[in-house]
């Protein structure tokens, strides 16, 4: 009987942990999504010597993704990208938005991370706290 609570015990400890983790990783898929438009933003800020009006080659129909996690994504003319899952269990399991803000400086565009809400802080990656 108390190897049994014991088992009860973990498993009401653990199975949390878990399901968190798993949304971690779903949400670090959306990160990695944005890849491309990372790049094409770095390449643009090289050749132009700014960030400004970098995000306007994505008016041409470069989109973030594919990715089956990916529910929306934009990105604005001054650089930032942001990206969205969705709560269904086959996308992130939670309805999350992650904005990429670059700033450009001494030859070299440098990214920060922000996720919509304090509450969701704990489903972000560590590039993201």
């Amino acid at each position: 009987m108390i190897v049994v609570a014991i088992i009860g015990i973990l498993a009401a400890v653990a199975l949390p942990a878990y399901q968190d983790y798993t949304i971690r990783s779903k949400v670090s898929e959306l990160i990695l999504a944005t890849g491309s438009a990372k790049i094409s933003m770095e390449e643009c800020s090289q050749t132009t010597n700014t960030i400004a009006n970098c995000g306007t080659v994505f008016a041409a129909g470069l989109q973030i993704g594919p990715n089956s996690k990916v529910s929306g994504s934009t990105v604005h003319a001054n650089g930032t990208i942001k990206v969205a899952g969705s709560g269904n269990v086959s996308s992130v399991g939670t309805t999350i938005t992650i904005m990429l803000t670059p700033s450009f400086g001494n030859g070299a565009v440098t990214w920060s991370c922000h996720v919509n809400t304090a509450s969701q802080q704990r489903y972000s990656p560590a590039s993201c706290r």
